[in-house]
């Protein structure tokens, strides 16, 4: 079984591979991840922070993702309400220095990268690109709005 540090090497490597720019990954337990900002002005005292394990860029749609060793439907959960969070949205384009005038331009794509699964579960997240991850490859199991 595969680490989720290991998880997360092999998604960058694998971004890359496929010409995406890696803007951040957090390694499990480092303390330098990107820490963003993200809940609505009416929830001043309820804002949090997440430090997604990934972030990469392919033109303007930004990836933000999350590296499992098991399938978690609290991060696919948690990964939707970031798609649509403008705070979250805001943050991101400021501390991962994309360009600000191309704020509404950006789409914010989820992602799930994990080695064990229950593909019944993902089937409540068609709107997530999930990648399976194994020893000895890498692949997407649902695509989303992901480009090639």
């Amino acid at each position: 079984m595969l680490s989720e540090a290991k998880i997360t090497q092999r998604i960058a490597s694998f971004l890359r591979r496929k010409q995406w720019e890696i803007l951040a990954i957090h390694y499990p337990g480092s303390q330098a991840g990107l820490s963003l900002r993200c809940g609505s002005r009416e929830e001043v005292f309820k804002r949090r922070r997440v430090i997604p394990d990934f972030i990469a860029k392919k033109n303007n749609l930004v990836l933000i993702g999350e590296s499992k060793v098991v399938w978690s439907d609290k991060d696919a959960r948690k990964l939707r309400s970031l798609k649509s969070d403008t705070l979250f949205k805001r943050d991101l384009v400021i501390k991962a220095l994309l360009d600000f005038d191309c704020l509404n331009d950006y789409v914010i794509q989820p992602a799930i990268a994990c080695s064990i699964m229950d593909q019944q579960k993902t089937i409540d997240f068609p709107d997530l690109v999930i990648f399976k991850v194994l020893s000895n490859r890498t692949f997407i199991f649902n695509q989303a709005t992901m480009p090639d």
